[in-house]
């Protein structure tokens, strides 16, 4: 009897001691993009080493070839197959995870990551052969505990492809777990945004961050270990970059309690404290997505692709440099506008530049360091204003030029401000101050173009005569410039006629620069000697000498044309070339 009581317990013994946890792994690796999307340097060397390094710790990492743990270079059936195998290996499985290093992006049908053979719709933006990341899950889902790491998003414009499509990004929106339970997913990157492949032949800045954080953590719950990635990869694409990046997360449920050690798992209580960080930093991604909203509703309408650059790198430039200022109230107002509360952050600033400019008058041996300090917060102002409240805007400009008049930037965005105004007189003025700085601080191009300005605002007013003096003072500005940085650029005299030669002015002297053959070194200066003839046909057209104006539209027509040709993949010189062909058709007209 005795001895059957020890069977029993031994029995027992036997039955309850816990079975060893079955982990099982799919890690896939997409460099090779042939069909549309371009290749990337680095997924390949990312999902090797964390196919190893979960190797290492228990997992059962599937592998597609049979020869090395992970999948590389999978086509969709590959993926697909890879998928189902992955499956079927989560049936009674306590932990099933994927990683994915390459392409992925939100598309009509919903997010899907890219197999190598992918294709493009150019005309569309529709992605061929993709595979949803509800897929993905669902392989997943007959394991106990599910994580899903998305690498994915890298910054890689499909315009690079599709130069139609110049300015989409690949970048995912709004995944939901839905009805999964014990789901962590992370994405390397926010929702809406991209992701940096990092530098070529090493690791993405969200692949070194989870592996350091993995390494260093190995007993540490998942997700706690990736509040330390996504804090580590903020201040590595901030390092390599300046690049605003930073991981997010969902989770189904309760989030998956287990570890990369797969035992004894256990909390920190500094990597849960880091959420909140994360959040904040989060919230600063945002901000200037937010900004934009706000300049759009108030001019009524969205931005081109080429005005929304315009607006984020006027946006960001403003941001970054308030950010770098050591007044509280300044780096209170950057935080403000970072986390899109543009109201706030716009009263913060008046704050600052309040206090400030009382300082100013109170000291009258305030050092020019200080005023240049507030001048700089003005114009940083001003520029965040001026897509919502150009009069406000304009209040700054004041602010930046009464404290700084040195500043031959500040004027000249001062008079463009003042022009979108429809205060002329007003920017005459600041364009006029802008080429006096212009030419006391040596800066011939903004010489040039605070030049062009006066003569826009002469027309504008009436004043032809003025107006083209001013046109044929910037064309000379420049035609130096141009012609020892160039080739074949220079004057003509008066030979034979004013039909064929359209260069001298209307009394038949002084002549104008003429074309140049395109140089690529020269390019700028090109586009701007294009210009000035622009302005200067105009003038003959209000005069009514359609002869010499379409000359003239046709000299700047044939340098654009020139410059195209040399650089087919400039988005600036095909606009300039459509204005100059389309003022020429006009001019062509009979009747004209």
């Amino acid at each position: 009897m005795l001895r059957q009581c020890f069977i029993a317990i031994a029995a027992l013994v036997v039955i309850t001691l816990p079975a060893e946890a079955r982990r099982i792994a799919l890690v896939i690796g997409q460099n090779g993009y042939n069909a549309g999307l371009s290749t990337l340097a680095n997924p390949g060397n990312d999902a090797r080493r964390i196919a190893a390094l979960l190797g290492e710790h228990g997992f059962d990492v599937l592998s597609c070839d049979g020869k090395q743990p992970g999948c590389f270079d999978l086509t969709r059936a590959g993926m697909l197959a890879a998928l189902g195998k992955l499956e079927g290996g989560a049936k009674g499985a306590d932990m099933a995870l994927v990683y994915f290093a390459g392409h992925g992006l939100a598309t009509d049908e919903g997010n899907i990551l890219t197999p190598v053979d992918a294709k493009v719709d150019c005309a569309t933006g529709t992605i061929a052969q993709g595979v949803l990341v509800e897929r993905i899950l669902k392989a997943t889902e007959p394991a106990r505990h599910k994580l899903v790491i998305l690498d994915a998003c890298r910054d890689n414009p499909l315009g690079a492809v599709c130069p139609g499509l110049k300015g989409k990004k690949l970048s995912f929106s709004r995944i939901e777990a839905g009805a999964m339970q014990g789901l962590l997913l992370v994405t390397s990157t926010q929702f809406g945004q991209t992701a940096l492949d990092g530098l070529a032949g090493a690791h993405s800045p969200f692949a070194t961050s989870l592996f350091a954080a993995l390494e260093a953590n190995p007993g540490i719950y998942f997700e706690q270990v990736f509040n330390e990635v996504a804090r580590a990869t903020h201040a590595a694409a901030q390092a390599q970059a300046g690049f605003l990046q930073i991981p997010g997360k969902v989770v189904g449920g309760a989030a998956p309690a287990d570890c990369l050690a797969g035992k004894g798992c256990v909390g920190d209580p500094r990597m849960a404290a880091l959420a909140v960080e994360n959040e904040r930093l989060a919230g600063d991604a945002a901000g200037v997505r937010n900004l934009l909203a706000a300049e759009e509703k108030a001019r009524g309408k969205a931005y081109t692709p080429e005005e929304r650059q315009a607006a984020v790198d006027r946006i960001g430039r403003s941001l970054t440099s308030l950010a770098g200022s050591s007044e509280p109230k300044v780096k209170e107002a950057s935080r403000l506008f970072g986390e899109g509360r543009v109201t706030e952050g716009r009263a913060k600033l008046d704050e600052a530049l309040d206090d400030d400019e009382k300082a100013a008058l109170e000291i009258e041996r305030l050092a020019v360091e200080k005023r240049k300090v507030l001048a700089r917060n003005a114009r940083d102002a001003a520029g965040l204003a001026r897509g919502t409240d150009i009069l406000k805007a304009l209040g700054y400009y004041q602010r930046a030029t009464r404290n700084d008049p040195s500043d031959a930037q500040t004027w000249d965005d001062y008079a463009r401000a003042a022009v979108d105004a429809g205060k002329l007189p007003e920017a005459k003025t600041a364009f006029e101050q802008a080429a006096l700085k212009a030419r006391d601080s040596n800066n011939p191009r903004l010489r040039y173009w605070a030049t062009l300005g006066l003569g826009d605002v002469a027309l504008a007013q009436g004043s032809l005569p003025s107006a083209r003096r001013l046109f044929e003072a910037a064309a000379a500005i420049i035609e130096p410039l141009a012609k020892a940085a160039g080739d074949g650029v220079g004057v003509r005299p008066l030979t034979s006629g004013p039909e064929k030669d359209p260069s001298r002015n209307r009394q038949g002297s002084d002549p104008i620069l003429l074309g140049a053959k395109a140089d690529p070194g020269n390019a700028g200066w090109q586009r701007d000697l294009a210009l000035s003839f622009g302005r200067v046909a105009r003038v003959e057209a209000r005069q009514g000498d359609r002869v010499r104006a379409l000359g003239a539209f046709r000299q700047g027509r044939d340098i654009i044309a020139r410059l195209k040709a040399a650089s087919p993949t400039n988005a600036t010189l095909p606009r300039d070339l459509a204005w100059f062909e389309a003022e020429i058709v006009t001019l062509e007209k009979p009747g004209n």
